[in-house]
């Protein structure tokens, strides 16, 4: 009984995908250190604090949820993810994402209404995403970036201004929609079995290779843009990201299932650097 439990525990852990989600708790101090400075994040410590747990919590429950309905998809694609292998149930999803979900809400009601009101709104893409992604395509891919945009905006709204939190979020868009069009051609095995909506199913990898190349170089030219927010400190932080990232320009027909798999934990590393390149180079500025 206690293995059992333990193994659920554990599957439950892997579900709600951690690492990606203090990525997305991270993007909230980021973007309030782009639009203003360390001693009035000292100050927000406990609204900051807040925010970021609501973001975290809320993705977990994304991911939690995405698993729900991606099942059938991820037992071709992905048949280790703990949904698709059968060590955590369907309920037990299902539990976790509305728990973490209310919880989420309830924080980004207690700092604004304002931020209560995105939240809402990112809630309601989740729903819209996770329910019917694999129909969506571009507009799918979209709407999973945009997400993520609408969270850096929250970090600029808790700083008081958002005009350098945009620049942040702009980049946060374009790299995480490169990742999410490369992605698409890594599950095409697995889409076509549901349907064959998918950029790169309905118009082919040359075409998705191209998008997803431009997005990237979009990114990484926000990303370098918002040196004018920080010490040239920055700029030595951001280059293994702003590297990162262009990898992911990918020649016509070079781009396959393997190969996309790699590249898009590339892009998600680079990402990560970005984030924390920002932090760092927000403290000390």
């Amino acid at each position: 009984m206690k293995k059992d439990f333990y193994g659920t525990l554990k599957g439950i852990l892997r579900m709600i995908r951690p690492f990606n989600c203090l990525g997305s708790a991270a993007i909230i101090p980021a973007a309030f250190l782009v639009s203003s400075s360390v001693q009035a994040l000292i100050t927000s410590i406990n609204t900051v604090a807040t925010v970021s747990l609501a973001a975290f919590l809320m993705c977990a429950a994304g991911n939690s949820l995405n698993d729900y309905y991606d099942l059938r998809v991820d037992r071709i694609n992905r048949p280790s993810r703990p949904l698709a292998s059968g060590a955590v149930k369907k309920s037990h999803a299902i539990l976790v994402g509305i728990i973490f979900n209310l919880v989420g809400l309830y924080l980004f009601y207690t700092v604004s209404v304002i931020v209560f009101a995105i939240s809402l709104s990112i809630l309601a893409l989740m729903t819209v995403y996770n329910k019917y992604s694999k129909r969506l395509g571009l507009v799918g891919n979209v709407i999973v970036s945009f997400m993520i945009f609408e969270a850096a905006i929250i970090g600029g709204i808790v700083a008081g201004g958002v005009y350098g939190a945009v620049y942040f979020a702009a980049s946060a868009f374009f790299i995480n929609l490169s990742r999410e069009l490369v992605k698409a051609v890594e599950d095409m095995k697995g889409d076509k079995t549901v349907a064959k909506a998918s950029f790169p199913l309905r118009y082919g990898i040359k075409k998705t290779s191209a998008l997803a190349s431009v997005s990237a170089l979009a990114g990484a030219a926000f990303m370098v843009y918002l040196q004018k927010f920080y010490s040239p400190l920055y700029l030595v932080l951001i280059m293994p990201a702003v590297y990162g990232v262009s990898k992911a320009v990918i020649p016509a027909g070079k781009l396959d299932a393997k190969r996309a798999g790699i590249i898009s934990k590339n892009i998600k590393t680079s990402g990560t650097i970005g984030i924390l390149a920002a932090l760092v180079a927000g403290i000390f500025r």
